[in-house]
C-alpha cells in the first residue's frame, strides 16, 4: 500500500511506502511514537487533530467522528498555515454536523400519510423499465407493511405496456418498510416505491428489453 504525497499551499508533504497491514489501522498509526504530540479537539465539533514536529518539520493529522482514516495528513510550513487549515476544517465540520442534525430532526418530525389499502409503485431496471405494485397492509408511526400485488395492461404501444395495479391480488410475503420523507420506501438497493396516482405506468413491453 502506498501513501501518496499531499500538497498544501504548494508544499509537498512527502510520501512513504509501508507494508500491507490486513488489520484496520488505528489513529496512532499516522503519528510517530517517538515524538511529543499535541492533541486538539475544537469545541463544537467531532474533530480530533494531532500535531507534532519531526526533524524540524511541523505536521498535522485530522480525524473526524469515529473514523480512523484521516481527513488530512499534511506537513506545514509554519503554525500559521496549520492554524488556517484547522480553521477551515472546523468551519466545514460544523456545517456538516448542523446539516446532519437538521436532517435527523426532519426524520424525527416526519409523519407519513399512508393508510391501509394505499398502493405504491416501483419503477426499476437497466436498459428496460419494469413496474411493480405494492399494497399497504398495516401502518405504524414511521413504518408500513406492504405486499406485492399483481398488475394488468391498460393499453399497449410499440415496445411499451402501460400497466395498472390489481388491488388485493397479493403475491409473496408481507414486508416491513421504513417510510422516508416524501412518502417513499426502499424496496431494494436498486428500487424504491412511491404512492401510485392511479394512472397507467409505462414499462418495457415483453420482447423489447434485455
Amino acid at each position: 500500500m502506498r501513501r501518496f504525497a499531499k500538497i498544501v499551499d504548494r508544499v509537498v508533504v512527502g510520501s512513504s511506502h509501508v507494508a500491507y497491514n490486513p488489520f484496520p489501522m488505528d489513529r496512532g498509526f499516522y503519528v510517530p511514537k517517538d515524538v511529543p504530540v499535541e492533541q486538539v479537539t475544537p469545541e463544537g465539533t467531532d474533530l480530533d487533530i494531532r500535531i507534532y514536529e519531526k526533524n524540524g518539520q511541523l505536521f498535522g493529522v485530522a480525524f473526524a467522528g469515529r473514523a480512523n482514516k484521516p481527513l488530512w495528513n499534511y506537513r506545514f510550513r509554519d503554525r500559521a498555515q496549520l492554524d488556517r487549515e484547522i480553521a477551515e476544517a472546523v468551519e466545514s465540520r460544523k456545517s456538516h454536523m448542523d446539516y446532519r442534525k437538521q436532517r435527523q430532526q426532519e426524520r424525527q418530525q416526519f409523519k407519513h400519510s399512508f393508510q391501509v389499502g394505499d398502493i405504491l409503485y416501483s419503477s426499476w431496471g437497466y436498459d428496460q423499465t419494469n413496474i411493480d405494485f405494492y399494497q399497504v397492509t398495516a401502518v405504524g408511526d414511521r413504518s408500513i407493511k406492504i405486499r406485492e400485488i399483481g398488475q394488468k395492461t391498460a393499453r399497449q404501444e410499440t415496445g411499451a405496456d402501460y400497466v395498472v395495479a390489481v388491488p388485493n391480488s397479493f403475491q409473496g410475503a408481507e414486508m416491513v418498510k421504513m417510510v422516508r420523507p416524501g412518502d417513499s420506501v426502499r424496496i431494494s438497493s436498486y428500487a424504491s416505491a412511491y404512492k401510485w396516482d392511479g394512472k397507467p405506468k409505462y414499462q418495457t413491453a415483453f420482447g423489447y428489453g434485455h
